[in-house]
């Protein structure tokens, strides 16, 4: 994005939203392989060699950030094993959207912990990214693909579909309330 031009850190924190985003939608170990096979290419056109502290800062971002957003939602394997032991083992239960909420800030001020941590303490150098050459403008001409956007919009549904019982006291909140998770997906 343009706005990163220039901002070291700033940009830091995108690819650390980038991963957290994937890490909440798809598969961990995907989203890992992903974002440290586009980070790689990143460094290579920024011009960080193997060794350097901001690119190791980085790829531990990465992994750590892909794990926070994983955490999100409850039916990925981790959130929904923690959920059932919790619900097993206190008799109480937790809905999807007090799940979904809470998670969702406490991994987000945990991923802005990490960043400021490596800011502060860490200062890796960040000086070959504070140029407003644009490395990267080839590719912001690059568009959603049809297969892409019905993906999203697909996700969309599923998390519309899981949030609206739990908001909502109409027919459709109540079917998909039946329904629950594997129903709605």
């Amino acid at each position: 994005r343009k706005i990163c031009l220039g901002k070291p850190w700033f940009f830091t924190f995108m690819i650390f939203l980038a991963a957290y985003i994937m890490g909440a939608m798809i598969s961990l170990t995907a989203t890992i392989i992903i974002m440290w096979s586009i980070f790689y290419e990143i460094c290579a056109v920024c011009g960080y060699k193997k060794g350097d502290k901001w690119p190791a800062y980085v790829l531990v971002g990465i992994a750590y950030c892909s794990m926070l957003g994983y955490a999100i939602f409850p039916y990925k394997v981790v959130s929904a094993l923690a959920l059932s032991s919790f619900s097993a083992y206190t008799g109480l239960s937790v809905d999807f959207g007090t799940f979904v909420i809470v998670s969702f800030i406490l991994s987000f001020l945990a991923m802005l912990l990490y960043l400021l941590t490596g800011k502060i303490l860490i200062k890796p150098d960040v000086s070959l990214l504070q140029t407003e050459t644009d490395h990267f403008l080839h590719l912001r001409q690059q568009k959603m693909s049809r297969q892409a956007k019905l993906g999203a919009a697909t996700i969309l549904l599923l998390l519309i579909m899981l949030l609206m019982p739990e908001y909502l006291s109409n027919p459709l909140a109540n079917l998909f309330g039946t329904l629950k998770i594997t129903g709605s997906i």
